[in-house]
């Protein structure tokens, strides 16, 4: 009862849950608005807590620009208490480059919020008359599977496509650690460079990679390629022969004839997953069949034998006496194993006859003095009978289930189902869609077929609107329904969505998918103004069936494509960022004054929620996903220079 009553005399402190998301200023500025491909930028980072009442307790600054990101410990912010941070940012690539800035804190009840800033700068070629401009990185390698501590081979391979001479410094590097290298490139050339990396740092690292034309003197940046690395512990299986079980009373093989073998496997090391394995012999007098062996898992200190009794050997007279046999096994544990072992068997001729069942294993019966083998397809035997399996394979299950193997029983899957395959998920972007109080996976799929137009519908979706159209080959689509996923109570479709969402469900159930990049997360039957920001929340039930897909592309327009709202509501403040919304028509002359006058782009009033910023089309999706079909000239540049860092 005490307990409640502090909670309640909280709540009456504090007017909202969600107050700390709108209290704290977070603002990202560059020193330049326009640089050159040598140039450093300097990031000036801003947070100030401006709540009366409470502390942003250990927050965390993480910064996106491409494929660049860094990661600060920012601590707590006490209240009226402010953090600056100047960043030092390496050079970029001639184009417009995005920043974006999460923070992630905990509140005042423990909960966990994120506010996002952004920001942008505009890198241009520089005046140079021979400057070469066609000179990338056409390929880079570096191992799928990395371990703490390990050396690992990477290498990057230079192209120069154009006709002038590249005299260039190619850099290479991880963490802090970089190495560099002068090579001159033809028109034409290629050349690939190798270099051995230590990885020593657990965890997420960017193994970054950059071209520099050296022009009299100066470092210009031509090309960059960063490529996102897990770094994990190795662990290590130790597996060893135990022991072998024969069909015979004494664990024999008989002189001559057919026996079956059960080999048992011992691990004294860190658990072993997907262990197959082939035995062999070098002995003329013996032949093995169905010589293949598998154990799904073999935990530390267990002894195992080959989960299927299929192991048979046939013996013709000639030996007798011990023998080895050779099992080759490969493994899993952190990482793919081989290992080779000494399997040994005796060979008797004095093995006596059985008289009945129980002199025999369990699984076979006495017959004519032979202990025989029970048939038992895709079952298991007990008591001497063949008892089938509920199921032995996922197509005997129905969709949206699956076949354990362990339990040979149908299972609902309860982490994430592939809606879009694309492909390799290293190479594409990864959406994974929470489905919000969806009960049922055959709903939720056919919902997100009609969103993202996976099937014939009469209305636009995701992949109905360029540049996603053409480019739905770089997607991956998830799915995994949250039927206990539900709002805050009292909320309508004008309730603005951060005093609606539970954020801390979202990040339960993402972690179910760990290939996802963007998580956009539907409610079936909730209400509340949808938003983008860290992640995506949409409602749908306050959406027209007309307007449903199109409000998915506006919110990705925000999450994915780093888009402003173009849209007009003094009452949410003064916020231009991105690269379709700015202050001045200045800086929107320096953003897409190239595109002025083609497809309806030029300087418009009215967006990021005042009429003094500048947007580049009279409409858009960015501006009224009721009205409008498409992004416009400007915003599908942006998309697509985002959509690049994909295959």
């Amino acid at each position: 009862m005490k307990k409640l009553f502090i909670f309640l005399l909280l709540l009456a402190i504090v007017p909202s849950l969600v107050s700390a998301t709108v209290n704290l200023d977070f603002r990202l500025d560059t020193n330049k608005k326009v640089v050159y491909p040598n140039d450093n930028v300097i990031l000036n980072v801003t947070i100030v807590n401006r709540d009366a009442t409470f502390t942003a307790k250990d927050s965390v600054l993480t910064i996106n620009i491409g494929s660049r990101f860094y990661t600060f410990e920012v601590g707590d912010i006490k209240t009226g208490e402010t953090f600056s941070k100047e960043i030092s940012l390496k050079q970029f690539l001639p184009g417009t480059q995005n920043i974006k800035g999460d923070l992630n804190y905990t509140g005042i009840l423990d909960e966990r919020f994120i506010e996002t800033s952004y920001g942008s700068f505009e890198v241009l070629f520089p005046a140079i008359q021979r400057y070469p401009r066609n000179v990338y990185i056409s390929d880079y390698s570096l191992p799928d599977k990395v371990f703490s501590g390990k050396n690992y081979d990477v290498s990057a391979t230079v192209k120069n496509d154009g006709d002038v001479k590249a005299d260039l410094i190619l850099e290479f590097g991880y963490i802090d650690e970089y190495v560099s290298e002068n090579i001159t490139l033809n028109p034409g050339e290629t050349k690939t460079i190798k270099r051995n990396v230590k990885f020593n740092n657990p965890g997420v690292s960017l193994l970054e990679t950059r071209v520099y034309a050296l022009i009299n003197g100066d470092k210009y940046l031509l090309n960059y390629q960063g490529k996102k690395t897990y770094t994990q512990e190795e662990r290590l299986a130790k597996l060893s022969f135990d022991k072998i079980e024969t069909n015979q009373n004494d664990n024999k093989v008989q002189l001559k004839g057919k026996s079956k073998l059960k080999v048992y496997i011992k691990n004294d090391g860190e658990i072993a997953t997907n262990i197959t394995g082939i035995l062999t012999s070098n002995s003329e007098g013996l032949i093995i069949t169905n010589s293949n062996l598998f154990y799904s898992l073999i935990n530390r200190g267990e002894s195992l034998a080959q989960q299927e009794d299929n192991l048979e050997i046939e013996t013709n007279g000639k030996n007798s006496g011990s023998i080895d046999l050779s099992l080759s096994l490969t493994y899993m544990d952190s990482d793919n194993r081989q290992i080779k072992l000494t399997v040994p068997l005796n060979i008797n001729d004095k093995i006596e006859p059985c008289k009945e069942d129980n002199a025999c294993m369990d699984t076979q019966t006495c017959n004519n003095g032979v202990c025989t083998e029970i048939t038992c397809e895709d079952g298991f035997i007990r008591d001497r009978q063949c008892i089938k399996y509920d199921c032995v394979r996922d197509s005997q299950c129905p969709e949206a289930s699956k076949c354990d193997t362990n339990i040979h029983r149908c299972i609902e899957q309860t982490g994430c189902i592939k809606v879009l395959d694309s492909g390799n998920s290293e190479d594409k972007a990864d959406f994974l869609i929470i489905g919000a109080e969806y009960g049922d996976y055959t709903e939720l799929k056919s919902t997100i077929e009609t969103l993202f137009n996976l099937k014939p519908s009469k209305y636009l979706g995701f992949f109905g609107v360029e540049p996603f159209k053409s480019n739905k080959n770089k997607f991956n689509i998830w799915m995994i329904k949250a039927p206990d996923y539900n709002t805050l109570p009292g909320t309508d479709c004008s309730t603005m969505c951060g005093e609606a969402i539970d954020w801390g469900q979202d990040a339960n159930y993402a972690s179910k998918c760990p290939n996802a990049d963007f998580v956009i997360t539907i409610f079936k039957d909730a209400k509340f103004r949808s938003c983008a920001g860290g992640g995506q929340w949409d409602s749908l039930t306050c959406q027209a069936d007309t307007d449903k897909g199109k409000l998915i592309l506006h919110e990705s327009g925000h999450s994915f494509g780093r888009l402003a709202d173009e849209y007009v509501e003094p009452s949410l403040g003064d916020r231009p960022w991105g690269p379709n919304c700015v202050s001045t028509q200045q800086e929107a002359s320096n953003l897409w004054g190239n595109l002025v006058g083609n497809n309806g782009v030029g300087y418009f009033q009215g967006c990021s929620y005042t009429d003094d910023n500048f947007r580049p089309t009279k409409n858009s999706l960015m501006r009224s996903h009721y009205s409008a079909t498409s992004f416009g000239p400007v915003n599908e540049k942006a998309i697509l220079n985002i959509l690049g860092g994909y295959k």
